[in-house]
């Protein structure tokens, strides 16, 4: 089995995909994407309901955000 195991990205695979990201969408959404915990800002602009549809979306669905995550890897190889 050498597949990495779901929610998990190693560390040149979450660079890469974040570079690939943060020119496309907002540092929140990367962050969200990519699982990282969000500073006090970021959770004041979810409080707020000042995300994106997109966020919430993510936010809300962990099978989603894991099928997104996959995309953009599959962007990136394909690249």
């Amino acid at each position: 089995m050498d597949e990495e195991p779901r929610n998990e990205l190693s560390p040149d695979a979450k660079k890469a995909l974040f570079i690939h990201l943060i020119q496309r969408y907002p540092r929140l959404t990367v962050k969200i994407l990519l699982g990282f915990n969000p500073d006090g800002l970021d959770r004041l602009t979810i409080a707020l309901g000042k995300g994106s549809e997109y966020d919430y979306r993510l936010l809300g669905d962990p099978g989603f955000r894991e099928a997104e995550v996959r995309r953009y890897m599959r962007e990136i190889k394909a690249a």
